[in-house]
């Protein structure tokens, strides 16, 4: 029983000495920098594929300009004034 008690009182000691409070620190900063580090990788992530949206975007209209052309949806869309006609 002295021998429970005794494991019991270093439980005790621990918690209240300052390795428990800096022991739960520390593992709440690695905890902190990992959750950090994974959320930042998957904003790296969607913030290029949004970057490239954008330029293919940019582009694409860059090169409707440039070169226009009249695809089948265009030529079926007329005014009221295109139809009285």
């Amino acid at each position: 029983m002295n021998e429970f008690l005794d494991t019991l009182s270093q439980i005790r000691d621990f918690f209240n000495s300052f390795w428990f409070p800096a022991a739960v620190a520390f593992v709440g900063i690695v905890f902190f920098v990992v959750m950090f580090v994974k959320a930042n990788r998957t904003v790296d992530k969607h913030r290029k594929e949004v970057r490239q949206k954008i330029v293919n975007d940019a582009y694409a209209e860059h090169i409707r300009q440039k070169y226009p052309a009249r695809h089948k949806d265009d030529q079926e869309e007329t005014t009221p004034s295109q139809k009285k006609s």
